[in-house]
């Protein structure tokens, strides 16, 4: 093999000054934005739990049984991820905050590698495709396209985050390495390695290598001025038949091939449905393709870093599309994997194309006679790294982690001194202030331990959880109401009070039909319905196309009831609502755009009884998300802001 010769003998300075100088920047900046970023949280999924429960038992025993309730099929989940996550959460003693950390620096580090890789290239040329990349990523802030970093944002794909920046640095890597060496079968091997390995973080970004190292194989050989393709492939195809085996033997291999049939929420803004996402991955597969062009045009030379970056990137961007192409065929014809699984490739198409226009449009500004600005290239990789990280976070808005972690570090605490106190029930946190609602559902599962499914179901959507064997004690926020009753007080946990649950949901009496029930608020009128939301701020919507409410008659039956709703409609949609008490005649009462709100009068039935039920249907229950109002997918028809008695 022959060794090459420097590039050029503006970059021999860099070069020197690589080591010391650009590592020294890039810390100073990783280790700011990290400490900026990881107490706060731009996604409330519930896939913060699902992640962070592995995580957090990874913290605490550094192994996992082969069963475990509360785990589910995260059991089985690669875990490559999670164990950084768990080590920087032994430090903190946070496992959110231990994925937080992690999940940042794949951000900063996904970045710092493109940079890297342009860092390379001639001074104008890098400093125009940095800056074009960078331009264009503070514009998208406002633009809304999902790019590298936005698996925290909305949804929480940690694990594909961290594989995904992890790709990306192994296939700079592979690049510098054939830069450095003339037609050396390393970059296959680097590449031919990291997929199986990067199977066991997550399944994707490894399949995305692979099919990247398949088209570099390919490219090669039909284009090698100096040696013929079959010597090409008798080198790289063997590399890439061991890769694809030995990805497909890993274990995680067929526990991701599981989870890619399960349909799930991928929340983008301007794919909605398989044309536009077929439409971005034509777009940036033609990118690619442009690139690969400018490749080849200058194949001869093998020594031209400006043409191996055109050959890498574009072969990335070809294999994403391509992998998107057939998983869209695959499930569209022969009914493998779901939709979720083909949406997940949105991330990545949409940031090659960013990349690859920019520097398509860098490449073509080089040659234009224009002044020769230049940014010293050590400044490149922590640059884009802290202007990329810059222009996706400070685009979204924030949620404070404190409140969160406090709890889920006191909750944790009293789970190990009480862990074996309830035997055949669960302990559950629910209404912790400051934290988002999904704090409850967080705290239960990875501090708590709680497995009852349907328990933490309820707790994550806010309802009351009905069977009160069920609950062990519950951790609250001191005077959160309805939770913390003072007869019902066991200890305090830190910033949270510790609550018996039988003693709290057996004072919780039944609603009685006096007076004006407000739909806002929680506890008994909780445990009194069915298929209505949570409380909000000013009531509840109907969830269902059916609902019940009861009430406890107190002295004497009130003769009407008045019910204060709005309904969810359009131009286009009207809603429909009818109630009956006790079986009696239904009251029917229509919602239009033009007449939204109304006062329902509902007699009270005639015989007297104890209870009073009211069972309301809604024929024309509908999702926002289906009225292009937002993407909640909840079947809504209306809201009840107050039930009243007379």
């Amino acid at each position: 093999m022959n060794e090459r010769q420097p590039e050029s003998p503006d970059s021999s300075t860099t070069a020197r000054e690589w080591p010391y100088a650009t590592a020294f920047l890039w810390l100073v900046a990783a280790v700011a934005i990290t400490a900026g970023f990881a107490g706060q949280l731009y996604s409330t999924s519930a896939d913060l739990g699902h992640h962070g429960v592995l995580v957090s038992r990874l913290m605490e025993t550094w192994s996992l049984p082969d069963t475990d309730a509360n785990l589910q099929y995260m059991t089985s989940y690669p875990r490559g991820a999670h164990l950084l996550g768990s080590i920087a959460g032994w430090f903190t003693g946070s496992a959110i905050i231990g994925m937080q950390i992690v999940a940042i620096l794949a951000i900063f580090g996904v970045w710092s590698a493109i940079g890297w890789g342009l860092a390379k290239l001639p001074s104008h040329q890098a400093t125009l495709s940095a800056v074009l990349i960078g331009v264009a990523l503070l514009l998208n802030a406002l633009v809304g396209l999902e790019v590298f970093g936005h698996e925290l944002i909305s949804n929480y794909f940690f694990a594909h985050m961290v594989s995904q920046s992890l790709a990306i640095i192994g296939l700079i890597i592979a690049l510098r390495t054939e830069s450095a060496r003339a037609r050396t079968p390393i970059p296959y091997l680097i590449l031919g390695v990291a997929a199986p390995l990067l199977a066991s973080v997550h399944l994707l970004p490894a399949i995305e290598l692979l099919g990247t190292l398949a088209i570099l194989v390919v490219a090669n050989s039909v284009s090698s001025p100096s040696r013929p393709a079959t010597r090409e492939l008798a080198i790289g195809f063997p590399i890439l038949l061991a890769s694809s085996a030995l990805t497909i033997a890993n274990p995680a291999f067929s526990a991701m091939y599981q989870v890619s049939g399960h349909e799930g929420a991928t929340l983008l803004k301007f794919i909605t449905g398989i044309p536009s996402l077929m439409t971005v991955a034509t777009l940036t597969a033609l990118s690619s393709l442009a690139l690969l062009f400018l490749w080849w045009r200058e194949r001869a030379d093998p020594d031209c870093y400006a043409g191996l970056l055109p050959k890498y990137f574009g072969a990335l961007g070809l294999s994403i599309a391509g992998l998107c192409t057939v998983q869209l065929v695959m499930h569209g014809v022969l009914g493998i994997g779901s939709k979720y699984a083909c949406f997940k490739y949105a991330i990545g198409l949409q940031s090659l194309l960013i990349v690859n226009l920019a520097l398509l449009a860098g490449r073509l500004l080089a040659n234009f006679r224009m002044p020769r600005a230049q940014v010293p290239k050590m400044l490149v990789p922590a640059g884009l790294a802290t202007t990329a990280t810059l222009a996706l976070f400070l685009g979204h808005t924030p949620i404070s982690a404190a409140a969160l972690v406090a709890a889920e570090k006191d909750a944790r605490t009293y789970f190990r001194s009480n862990a074996s106190q309830h035997s055949g029930a669960e302990d559950i946190a629910v209404n912790i202030d400051g934290a988002p609602q999904v704090a409850g559902y967080i705290v239960s599962r990875i501090s708590l331990h709680n497995s009852d499914e349907w328990m933490l179901y309820e707790i994550l959507h806010g309802r009351m959880p009905q069977d009160a064997e069920r609950i062990g004690h519950v951790l609250t926020s001191p005077g959160a109401a309805p939770w913390d009753v003072e007869k019902c007080r066991k200890e305090v946990a830190g910033t949270l009070v510790v609550v018996d649950g039988a003693c709290v949901l057996a004072s919780m009496s039944s609603v009685p039909c006096t007076g004006t029930i407000p739909f806002s608020s929680s506890g008994a009128l909780d445990r009194a319905m069915t298929g209505f939301s949570a409380a909000e701020s000013n009531g509840r919507w109907s969830i269902s196309d059916t609902a019940r409410l009861r009430c406890k008659v107190e002295g004497k039956q009130p003769t009407v009831a008045y019910l204060s709703t709005i309904g969810l409609v359009t131009e286009n949609h009207p809603q429909r609502m009818s109630v009956s008490v006790n079986g009696s005649a239904p009251v029917a009462t229509d919602f239009s755009a033009q007449s939204p709100s109304h006062i329902v009068t509902i007699p009270s039935p005639r015989q007297v009884a104890s209870e009073l039920v009211f069972s309301f249907t809604f024929p024309d229950a509908i999702s926002p998300e289906a009225l292009g109002m937002s993407s909640d997918e909840r079947q809504l028809a209306v809201k009840v802001h107050s039930l009243g008695f007379d």
